[in-house]
This record gives structure tokens, sequence and C-alpha cells, in this order.
């Protein structure tokens, strides 16, 4: 334990050399001296850190530092495979009676505009469409007879679509011979999904037009019309709470009074929908939502994002998110199902007015994000932080001297309503066991009140002259201090209030400055003989 201040061999030979020699040989000298040992400043956030959550930190609008987590939500698009509506491929089988007419020389002319026939698109699951505009697909109208006839082309039969245009004009067909659809051709139907295909100018006399009308119309890439009410999909998100558990789970208790899910939905379709959470769940403790638009069910207007806050209020109970989240809590889950073009009934809401036409294009989703947010405002008693600030011992003078006593002493300012107990270590040489200095933590007091740092009236917890935090080492741990190159501090915190179950808010700035200078009694001998 023995050391030297090697500073002090100059001044003990300037003093040799201007007195009698062997007047100063073996002075022992035990001065008083303070020795700083480091400054630790942290900010709310990156005193989270330690708990490895400041990631998820974010400051509400309240100034309150907030626990955000979340995950995707997707409840229409193609990533969950579901669509407003779909338009499978089309058969229609063709029979156009043509005993009325009569020809000449082996050919009939047919009369513009009296020889068509109407088809109904079916497999639309009950939606009234108008318009579909295909990103790709073929339209094929077929038409037995016409080949191998001397004399005729099959392109004298002119087959006009009136409801599929190109252009805003009727698209003319050759019989058997494919049309390849795409964003230029715009397939406008009739009322009940009906269109029609008329025949014009010349065909080989016979009884009647057999054939076929064939759509496939492959991806859809804009539909209109009224879709109809149906579900369209279910959903399930979870979301793991990860450290912000482990971060609870060290804690004796923990309240949050103020828990937040919220839904951000972004409805791309021009068409409403309906968002049921049927379930919702924080780890195996089901939260009991008030029925209808008060909790359970979400109106999601179209072409709009909607936001929707589920809190204590929209519970039954009041307080069944909180609780429900305690310091065990590790997950929350929910399952959605959605619903388009929801009604009145459906709602709970007899003023609402259902729309009665929808539109989307195939980039259209229904999605958003599901999270959970929890203000810091309740109680946290005995929250342990997992990693340990360090302070380097490199500005403290350890080289030759003797400490015969040493004491270190902590002072600051706390603006934080957490009182901390820290628990000051070193590490042994050689094993990196740490090795507390104390036989008790040192307990740093909170902030004096609960109020934002830049009210006037707040008051941080200050430790100076008046009520310094000093503590003896032991020889032992002098010698351990001495030959560490890091001092750690391992926190605990607890919120003011908390041993009455009192709510405090951590805002967010806030600032924890904590001084530590090491009071020591040197040993040390001028020319020792």
């Amino acid at each position: 334990m023995k050391k030297r201040i090697l500073c002090l061999l100059s001044v003990a030979a300037v003093a040799a050399g201007c007195t009698e020699k062997g007047m100063f040989d073996n002075i022992h000298v035990r001065p008083n001296t303070t020795l700083p040992v480091g400054n630790v400043v942290a900010s709310d956030s990156s005193l989270f850190e330690l708990a490895d959550i400041q990631k998820n930190m974010q400051v509400g609008p309240d100034g309150v530092l907030t626990f955000v987590d979340s995950t995707d939500l997707t409840l229409s698009g193609p990533e969950v495979g579901t669509s407003l509506v779909e338009v499978p491929a089309q058969k229609f089988d063709l029979y156009k009676d043509l005993t009325s007419w009569s020809g000449a020389g082996g050919f009939i002319d047919l009369p513009t505009g009296q020889v068509a026939e109407t088809f109904t698109l079916t497999g639309l699951d009950g939606a009234t469409v108008d318009t579909v505009v295909f990103s790709e697909g073929s339209f094929t109208v077929s038409v037995g007879g016409l080949d191998a006839v001397p004399g005729y082309d099959r392109s004298e039969l002119r087959i006009v679509v009136p409801n599929l245009l190109k252009d805003e004009q009727p698209v003319t067909l050759t019989a058997g011979e494919p049309l390849a659809l795409g964003p230029d051709y715009m397939l406008v139907l009739d009322a009940g999904n009906r269109m029609s295909v008329r025949f014009e100018g010349r065909v080989p006399s016979m009884t009647a037009l057999d054939g076929e009308v064939n759509i496939d119309g492959g991806e859809i890439d804009y539909i209109a019309g009224f879709f109809g009410r149906k579900e369209i999909s279910r959903v399930s998100r979870l979301i793991e709470a990860g450290d912000l558990a482990e971060f609870s789970q060290n804690a004796e208790y923990v309240r949050f009074d103020r828990p937040k899910i919220v839904f951000y939905l972004k409805n791309e379709y021009n068409a409403p929908m309906m968002a049921d959470i049927e379930s919702l769940r924080i780890d195996d403790i089901p939260i009991e939502l008030k029925p209808g638009l008060e909790g359970q069910l979400i109106l999601v207007a179209p072409q709009a994002v909607t936001r929707i806050v589920i809190n204590n209020d929209k519970t039954r109970s009041g307080t069944g998110l909180t609780d429900a989240l305690t310091k065990e809590f590790s997950r929350l889950a929910v399952d959605v199902n959605t619903l388009l073009n929801p009604t009145a009934a459906d709602l709970g809401d007899p003023s609402y007015a259902a729309p009665d036409h929808n539109s989307t294009s195939v980039r259209d989703t229904l999605g958003g994000a599901f999270l959970i947010a929890l203000p810091l405002d309740g109680v946290l008693d005995g929250v342990a932080f997992d990693q340990e600030m360090e302070v380097d011992l490199k500005d403290m003078n350890k080289e030759d001297i003797d400490y015969e006593e040493l004491t270190l002493t902590l002072s600051g300012t706390n603006g934080l309503p957490l009182g901390l107990s820290i628990e000051v270590s070193v590490r042994e040489p050689g094993s990196g066991v740490s090795v507390p200095l104390f036989d008790e933590p040192v307990e740093f007091p909170s902030s004096e009140n609960n109020l934002k740092p830049d009210d006037p009236a707040f008051r941080p917890g200050v430790v100076d002259g008046k009520n310094l935090i000093s503590r003896s080492l032991s020889p032992d741990k002098i010698d351990l201090l001495l030959g560490a190159d890091k001092l750690f501090l391992r926190l605990t915190a607890t919120t003011m209030g908390a041993a009455e179950r009192k709510a405090a808010k951590i805002y967010s700035p806030s600032e924890l400055d904590l001084r530590i200078v090491a009071g020591a009694r040197l040993d040390y001998t001028i020319n020792p003989k």
C-alpha cells in the first residue's frame, strides 16, 4: 500500500541544499487532501441506456418520457393475400339464332345494331361492378363455321363490344383472335354486371352464331362499383416487450397509469372499413373493451388515415390496461377482423350513412401500425438497471502515494423524480470479480418535487456541502481502488412517493449530475534514511 509522490522529491532536494545536511531527514508527513475521482452526467434517455430500452424511448406531447414499441398491421392487400373484389375468368356460351335473316349467294348480311347478345359476369361475391381495368389478360370471341369457306374471310364479321373501351371508343374484334388486355382498355359494365357483344358484317349462311366469349382478366389494375358488405381478413399481431419486460421484471413493483394501445390505419381504398378488435391480450390476460365504437370497433374512413387510441377509458373496468400491465408484462397480442362496407347496425350507430360506391386500384392497401405506448407516469419501485455506469480513474492521483485513510464523497444534483440506490464497486485484478467498496449502497435523493424541469417552481434533489454523502474505505478496499482502472456504479431507481404507491412523471429533458471526490490522508516521508 506504500506509494510515493515523485514531485515531492524535488522539494526535498531543494530543502536539503538550503539547510544543514540531515536537518530534514526522515520527516513523516500526514497531510489531508482531496482527489477528484470523476463526474457522471446522465440525461433521462441515456439513463435508460443502462436497461437497453433507450431506442424505444420517446417524449410524449406532455413532455413525459414514453416507452413505445410497434409492429406492422396490414389488414388488406397483396401482402396478406386479400382483395376487396375479384373478377375471375369468365366463359360464356354464345348462341345467337339467325333464322330470322335470309341470305343470298351463300352469305348473310347482318343488319347493323340488330344482332347482339348480353352476358352477366359471375363470381363477383355479391359485388356490383361498373368499371374494370385489367393490368393483363385477354378478351376473345370465337364463332364456329367461319373458316374454310370459299370466298369468305372471317374478318368480314365485325364483333363490336360496346362495354370494352379504348380511348373511350368501343373495341371491334375479329372472331377467334384474342385481344391482349392492359391499362389502355376499360370494361364498363351495364347495370347488374351485364355486358353485350354486337355482331355486324357478313357471315356464311348458317342457322346461328355458335361459339364462346372468354375473358381472362388476370390481375385487376382498377375496379369500381359497390363491393358489398363482407369480411375481408382476420389478422393476428404480437408485440414482444423484450428489454422492457426484463427491465420491469427486475423491479419490486411497477405500475403504468396512462398506458395506450394505438392503431394507425391508412385506408387507400375508396371504401370504408370496420376493424373489429376481437381479442386483445396482455400475456394471457384478456382486456375487456367497451362494445361498439367506444372500444372494440374502429371505423376506418375511405382514403384517409385513422388513429385510434385504446386507453383505460375504453376498457369495461376503466383500469383494464393498467391492471394487466404488471411487472411480469412480456407481450401484447391482438386479433383483428376487418369488414368491408360496414352498416349502421354493424357499428351500432344509427346516424351512420354508408356509401353506395367503392373503387380500388391494385396498389391499394389497408395497413399501418399497431403500437403500445407506456408513458413513465406511475410507480417504479426498486427497478434495477442491468448495465453499470463507468467512471474512469485516470484523473485520480494514485502514483507514489501512501494513503493512510481514504473516503469517497458523492455530491451533485438529481433532476429526476427517481431516488437512486447506488452500488459502488471495482473489479478485482486478474479475476475481474466485482467487489463493492461499501457494505451498503449509497442512497441519492430524487428531485424534491415532480414538476417539469423548466418550471420555475421545480426543485431538483441536491447533495452539496450541507449533506454530502461520505463513506470511508477499509484498508483492503483502498488497495483495490488504487489498483483499479475504473469505478463502477450500479443503479436501482425508485420513483418519489413509491412507498405510498403515489404516481410520478418522468419528464424529458431531465438530468442527473453526480460528482465523486476522494478525501484522503496522505502518508509519505521526506528524505527517508
